[in-house]
C-alpha cells in the first residue's frame, strides 16, 4: 500500500486496492444472495399455489 506523505483526515489520499476489492467481492455476494433468494420464493410460491 502507498501513502501520500500527507494523507488527509478522511483516507482521501491512500491507496487501497484491497479495500476497493472488499467492496466489489460484498456487492457480488449480495447479488449472488439475492437470485439464490428470488429462486427459492419462487419455488415456495409455486408450492403454495398448487
Amino acid at each position: 500500500m502507498r501513502v501520500a506523505t500527507e494523507p488527509g483526515g478522511a483516507h482521501s489520499n491512500w491507496e487501497a486496492p484491497a479495500g476497493d476489492a472488499g467492496i466489489v467481492l460484498g456487492a457480488y455476494n449480495a447479488t449472488g444472495s439475492d437470485v439464490i433468494l428470488d429462486e427459492r420464493d419462487g419455488k415456495r410460491q409455486w408450492a403454495d399455489d398448487t
